[in-house]
C-alpha cells in the first residue's frame, strides 16, 4: 500500500509543478524517481498548452488512484493466504518491492535456520533468548532452528556452507561476513537484504555493515562486534602524573618515559602467547599506515607484504621493545595474557592491549581502568575512528529458499534481538543501536560499545590465526606466528618480518 500512496504522491507532485512552470512560461525537465537499485531517467516535456497537459495529469492522477483501489484489493486477496506461483521469485541478489508482513503469514509457515551457536558456545545463552522472543512475536511462524554441527568445529560448519547446493540451505543461516560470505554471494547462495532493511535507514552504520555488504547490496544481518582495544590503569597514570590518557604517540611515549621514572612498566603482554603479540602488531600497523595498509596484507598477494608502512610500524614496536616499555621477561611468558591483565590490574603496568571480551574482568577490579584506542602514530594515514575487528557474524538468507522476502525480515528482526541480547549479556559488542535499558551492562564495555558504534571503518582481523584459519591456509599461519615472539628477543625487525612472510606467499 505504501508503494502506490508513494507514486500517487509523487504524481500530484509533479502536476503542481508543471502548473507553476507554466505559470512562469518556462521549460521544465521533470525526473523521474526510479526504482530500487534502477539509474533516474531523465526526459523532456514538450510545451503545450496549459490546459491541456493540466487535464492529461489529471488523468494520470485519476489511473493512479485506480491503480492504488486496485492495489489494495489485490493486496487483500493475497494476504488471505495465497502464495506467489512457483518461480515467480526473483533471483538472488534482488530486492523486491512487495510488501510482506509477518504476523500475517499463515499459521504453520516453516522457516529453517542453520547456526553453529549450540550448546557450549559463548553466544548460546544470547541466541536462545532471541530465538524464544521471535516465535513469542510470531506464533503464526514454525521457526526451526538445527545447531547440529559442533560449535567448536567452524571448519566443519564453513565446509557444510560451502559444500552445499543451493536448493538444499535453509531459509536462514549464520555466516561469517567478509571474504567467506563474498565467496557464498559469488557462487549464488544469498539473497540481498537491502528491502528488508528499508525500515530501519540509518541504524546499522556503514563502518558496520560494510563486511556484508557488495556491489552495494546488505547480505548479512550483522549481530555482534568484537574489536581490540587499548585499556589504561588511571590509578598508574596519575602516579606518572598524568590525569587524562594520551591522545598521540608522541604524547604516549612520553607518557611511558614518565611511567618508567616512576618504576612503573608502560605495557603488558604475554609475548609468548602470539595472538597477544598480534593485537599490538594489528594496532600500530592500523594507526600507521591505515585501514588500507592493514587490508591489503593477505596472503593471496605477495606484493602486500612489503608494504613499507607495516614494515616502519613493526619496527617502532620492536623500539618499545627495546626501550624497556614491555616487561622484561615478557617474550617467555605464555599465558594467553593472564599475567599482563594481572599486572593491569594491580598498577605494574599502565597499558594492555586487548578485545572487549576483556572488560568484564577489568570492571569487577578495583583499579580505575578505561579503554581507548591506540593513538594514531601517522596522521596523514591514519585516523581515529579506525579498529581492528568488527562484525565478523551476520544472519544471511538462502538465495532459493521459497519464503525469501519473509525469511529477510524475520532475520532483521532476530539478528536485532540477538545483537541486544549478546550485549546485555556481556558476550558482544552490539551492532544496532542501544536503544532498549542497559543499566545492568557495566561502564567498561558500554564505553566500548559506543566506540565502535561511532567507528568510521573496521579491519576485520588480519594477520595471524585468525586470517590464514579464515582462510585455510595453515603454511602462511605458521610462519606468522613463529615470527611474532622474535620481535621481542630482537631478533626481527620490521623488514626481515615481512620479507619472510612474502617469501612464503610467493611459493
Amino acid at each position: 500500500m505504501r508503494d502506490h500512496d508513494e507514486v500517487f504522491r509523487r504524481v500530484m507532485q509533479a502536476k503542481e509543478q508543471y502548473e507553476r512552470q507554466e505559470k512562469e512560461k518556462s521549460m521544465a525537465q521533470i525526473r523521474k524517481s526510479p526504482p530500487e537499485n534502477e539509474a533516474p531517467v531523465a526526459f523532456k516535456v514538450r510545451k503545450k498548452s496549459s490546459k491541456t497537459l493540466v487535464w492529461a495529469m489529471r488523468a494520470v492522477a485519476a489511473v493512479v488512484l485506480l491503480a492504488v483501489i486496485g492495489g489494495l484489493c489485490a493486496a487483500a486477496f493475497l494476504g488471505s493466504g495465497n502464495q506467489k506461483k512457483p518461480g515467480s521469485t526473483p533471483a538472488s541478489g534482488d530486492t523486491p518491492a512487495a510488501a510482506v508482513s509477518l504476523a500475517e503469514l499463515p499459521a504453520g509457515t516453516v522457516l529453517t535456520m542453520w547456526s553453529p551457536i549450540g550448546e557450549g558456545s559463548f553466544l548460546s545463552a544470547s541466541f536462545n533468548r532471541a530465538v524464544a522472543e521471535m516465535r513469542t512475536r510470531y506464533p503464526n511462524i514454525d521457526f526451526r532452528v538445527d545447531t547440529s554441527v559442533a560449535v567448536a568445529d567452524a571448519f566443519a560448519y564453513k565446509e557444510k556452507l560451502e559444500t552445499t547446493a543451493p536448493g538444499n540451505l535453509p531459509d536462514i543461516f549464520a555466516v561469517w561476513t567478509g571474504d567467506f560470505l563474498g565467496g557464498l554471494v559469488q557462487a549464488g547462495k544469498v539473497y540481498g537484504l537491502n528491502s528488508a532493511f528499508t525500515g530501519y535507514a540509518g541504524q546499522i552504520s556503514s563502518a558496520v555493515s560494510e563486511s556484508s555488504t557488495f556491489g552495494g547490496q546488505k547480505y548479512g544481518v550483522p549481530y555482534a562486534i568484537h574489536t581490540d582495544i587499548l585499556f589504561v590503569n588511571m590509578d598508574a597514570l596519575r602516579a606518572a602524573g598524568y590525569n587524562t590518557i594520551p591522545t598521540t604517540y608522541t604524547e604516549l611515549i612520553a607518557c611511558c618515559d614518565a611511567l618508567l621514572e616512576q618504576g612503573i612498566t608502560p605495557f603488558g603482554c604475554a609475548a609468548g602467547s602470539e595472538w597477544c603479540v598480534e593485537q599490538y602488531v594489528n594496532a600500530m600497523v592500523l594507526k600507521n599506515g591505515g585501514a588500507a595498509a592493514l587490508r591489503d596484507i593477505y596472503p593471496e598477494a605477495a606484493a602486500t607484504w612489503t608494504n613499507t608502512d607495516a614494515a616502519e610500524a613493526i619496527d617502532l614496536l620492536a623500539d618499545l621493545v627495546s626501550s624497556g616499555y614491555f616487561p622484561a621477561n615478557a617474550a617467555t611468558v605464555a599465558d594467553d595474557g593472564l599475567t599482563a591483565r594481572n599486572a593491569l590490574k594491580n598498577g605494574t603496568v599502565a597499558f594492555f592491549m586487548g578485545g572487549d571480551w576483556d572488560c568484564e574482568e577489568f570492571a569487577d577490579c578495583t583499579a580505575d581502568i578505561r579503554a581507548c584506542e591506540f593513538p594514531v602514530i601517522d596522521s596523514t594515514k591514519s585516523s581515529a575512528g579506525q579498529f581492528v575487528g568488527g562484525a565478523n557474524e551476520a544472519l544471511a538468507v538462502s538465495g532459493t529458499s521459497a519464503n525469501k522476502a519473509a525469511a529477510a525480515l524475520y532475520a532483521v528482526e532476530l539478528g536485532q534481538l540477538i545483537s541486544k541480547y549478546a550485549f546485555l549479556d556481556g558476550k558482544a559488542l552490539p551492532t544496532w543501536p542501544i536503544n532498549y535499558a542497559a543499566d545492568d551492562v557495566n561502564g567498561l564495555f558500554r564505553s566500548v560499545a559506543d566506540m565502535v558504534l561511532s567507528a568510521n571503518v573496521f579491519v576485520p582481523y588480519s594477520y595471524g590465526q585468525n586470517m590464514f584459519c579464515h582462510n585455510f591456509d595453515r603454511a602462511h599461519e605458521t610462519a606468522y606466528v613463529n615470527l611474532l615472539p622474535g620481535l621481542f628477543t630482537g631478533e626481527i625487525d620490521g623488514t626481515t618480518f615481512l620479507a619472510t612472510m612474502a617469501a612464503v606467499a610467493a611459493e
